[in-house]
């Protein structure tokens, strides 16, 4: 009797440990990685020369787990969905949309990033039509610069100011869609324009625009990064935690040709955009980008334009946006 009861004891206490572990981990295949064929992951990505193309276009998208991809019309959503639990890893954009999700309380973490090479800083810009006599952004005092409110160009575009010793006040910004900013500056009732690829691309091959200042001549803007996103949910799952790891590792590789391959970059993302050869030709070009460890100077980056957007008006108090990084995939996501 009593050797029974003892038993019953003994398996209780190892439920109980076994619940405390969480979800057991992934059983080891032969060669000694874990073995996720049983792995599940849901990527979301928020417009279509994203993740998927990348992978699928280097020839690393034969996984060892299952993607489930889900496409979103905006970031915003994307992140509302992985900190829901309905996404478990996505991104690819820019440090706008951390900050935004980090004073929204969306419980998102930045798992990688990258920072912006060679000719990535003229992705973004600021344009005005080829004979406009603006060939400084100290010209266009007065003048109308079109802009998507809340969006990273707001940011780079105040910077940009700042650099040529103007402010908004000396300024008409105005706050327009990407579609509606494109009329306005086909029709002449905007005298610049602060847009990002592959608009940007399209504005110059397509209509001749001109750029004045792109974000990788902006002294005050440092290097630009862009963010992969999980979930503390996510990754709490050993399974899937593996499993991200090794996507946002082949996401980091796939940047990695990219890089060196940007023709056939090109012509991947047109068959994806349905952009013209011109406008997706040159965007390819200026898709350079290296995946960095999370660390000292990527969270300082994104503090300082967190504290920009309060001095805009746009939060009301400063935070600390430490707390939206985690650096525990660092290093299996980064190349050599």
């Amino acid at each position: 009797m009593l050797g029974r009861a003892k038993t019953v004891l003994l398996l209780a206490l190892a439920l109980v440990v076994l619940a405390a572990c969480g979800a057991p981990a992934p059983a080891k295949q032969a060669g000694g990685g874990p073995d996720l064929s049983g792995v599940t992951i849901t990527a979301g990505q928020s417009n279509k020369l994203s993740n998927r193309t990348l992978l699928q276009a280097a020839g690393l998208d034969d996984t060892p787990y299952k993607i489930n991809w889900v496409d979103f019309n905006a970031t915003p959503d994307m992140l509302q969905a992985i900190s829901a639990g309905a996404v478990d890893v996505g991104g690819n954009g820019g440090t706008t949309g951390a900050i935004q999700a980090h004073y929204a309380g969306v419980n998102v973490k930045v798992a990688a990033t990258a920072a912006g090479t060679g000719a990535g800083g003229q992705s973004s810009a600021i344009v005005v039509p080829k004979d406009s006599p603006a060939h400084s952004v100290a010209d266009l005092r007065g003048k109308k610069i079109a802009l998507t409110f809340g969006a990273g160009v707001q940011y780079y575009t105040v910077l940009a100011l700042k650099q040529f010793g103007l402010t908004t006040s000396d300024v008409q910004l105005v706050n327009l869609t990407t579609n509606a900013a494109l009329a306005a500056f086909q029709s002449g009732q905007i005298d610049a324009w602060a847009i990002w690829d592959p608009v940007l691309a399209t504005a110059q091959t397509q209509f001749g625009a001109r750029s004045i200042l792109d974000a990788g001549q902006i002294t005050d803007l440092g290097a630009q990064y862009t963010f992969q996103f999980t979930s503390p949910a996510a990754l709490a799952d050993q399974g899937k935690r593996a499993a991200i790891a090794d996507f946002l590792h082949r996401v980091a590789q796939a940047q990695d040709w990219v890089n060196v391959h940007p023709d056939a970059w090109a012509k991947a993302g047109k068959s994806v955009s349905g952009l013209p050869d011109a406008a997706a030709n040159l965007a390819a070009q200026r898709q350079t980008k290296k995946y960095v460890p999370i660390g000292p100077d990527v969270i300082a980056a994104l503090q300082k334009e967190a504290d920009e957007w309060v001095a805009l008006g746009t939060y009301k108090e400063k935070t600390d946006v430490s707390t939206v990084f985690t650096t525990e995939l660092n290093n299996q996501v980064v190349t050599s």
